[in-house]
């Protein structure tokens, strides 16, 4: 049994026990060489406290974000298919794309306001008369 666990390491093949993940040196050594069907698993990063990897998820309904207080969740999901660091639950991706607690997007509501004002007068300035 414990042959099982040592023979994937040695030949470098990801292990899925838990709380073992490649090393980041690991991870650049394998993306030089090549690109190869385990490139998913060796790419996967360590995420900060209040972040949790996920595989294949939506990019606009993967994760809340602090715009979303203020304007809104999506109607619809966009397809797609991201696999990284998202938000755990109770956390807000902010502009500075950090994960923040719903005060910390409410202190600063004033960006989101504003950065969708912007945004609008640019697009009425920009739309043809029809």
């Amino acid at each position: 049994c414990m042959m099982l666990l040592i023979i994937p390491v040695l030949i470098g093949l990801p292990t899925f026990v838990a709380g073992l993940y490649p090393q980041p040196e690991a991870v650049l050594a394998a993306r030089r060489e090549r690109r190869s069907i385990f490139d998913p698993f060796i790419s996967r990063r360590y995420c900060h406290w209040n972040e949790r990897w996920r595989w294949c998820q939506s990019p606009d309904c993967g994760e809340a974000r602090c715009e979303y207080l203020f304007h809104g969740w999506p109607k619809r999901c966009r397809f797609g298919c991201q696999s990284r660091c998202f938000c755990r639950r109770g956390f807000f991706r902010d502009l500075n794309d950090a994960c923040v607690g719903i005060f910390r997007c409410l202190f600063h509501r004033k960006l989101y306001v504003t950065n969708t004002a912007n945004s609008a007068n640019a697009a009425n300035i920009t739309r043809r008369p029809e």
